[in-house]
């Protein structure tokens, strides 16, 4: 489980991830996977030219957390979990 900031240490740029989103958030109501890249999260459907979905604070506010997805293998995932 993600316990506090120190645990992002393993999001590394250019992981997927796939993000549960809390019933209050706005941006999305389903699970949506999500490419990370310096300290910003890109989701699926996401045109770059308006910017990231979530900045790495972000995923504490409107999410109960998030896994990485290992490449290739979606059924293998590291749970992690936001306060």
């Amino acid at each position: 489980m993600l316990k506090d900031l120190e645990d992002l240490r393993h999001v590394i740029d250019g992981v997927q991830v796939m993000i549960y989103p809390l019933p209050n958030n706005l941006r999305h109501q389903k699970p949506v996977k999500a490419r990370y890249d310096s300290g910003y999260f890109y989701c699926e459907g996401t045109n770059l030219k308006d910017g990231p979905d979530y900045y790495w604070r972000d995923i504490f506010l409107y999410n109960k957390g998030f896994e990485l997805v290992k490449e290739g293998k979606e059924d293998e995932k590291t749970k992690h979990k936001s306060r």
